[in-house]
């Protein structure tokens, strides 16, 4: 039940966010960016982006394994190769044993667009 009340409260504020964003009562802010899922301890156990993480905060409530965790927004962007490469360095700062694999390959002929775009979101 509490992770249904969990729910419910993302999906209204999501909707109603939505509402005052259309009528312009609220200013924009970007929907995308980097996360870190945690654990009661503070450990980070994921790490992950999306294009709007109210979306993808409200899934990991709904999922088994994952809505214990504690959602935590890091960078909020939605630029594409910023959101990559923020990914990226929250992934090599953390090491989260829930992530499969490594979010941008080191084969990816992207990877040094993608870190310098990162670099300049943060002001590097």
């Amino acid at each position: 039940m509490k992770h249904f009340i969990r729910w419910l409260l993302i999906a209204f504020f999501v909707f109603a966010h939505s509402l005052l964003a259309a009528k312009g009562t609220v200013q924009a802010e970007a929907r995308g960016g980097t996360y870190l899922l945690s654990d009661a301890e503070g450990g980070v156990a994921r790490t992950g982006r999306s294009n709007d993480l109210l979306r993808r905060e409200a899934e990991h409530a709904r999922d088994p394994v994952l809505k214990d965790l504690d959602f935590e927004p890091v960078h909020r962007t939605d630029l594409y190769p910023e959101q990559r490469g923020l990914e990226q360095l929250l992934h090599d700062m953390y090491q989260p044993p829930l992530n499969k694999v490594r979010p941008i390959s080191p084969k990816n002929p992207k990877l040094q667009e993608y870190m310098d775009a990162a670099d300049s979101h943060l002001g590097k």
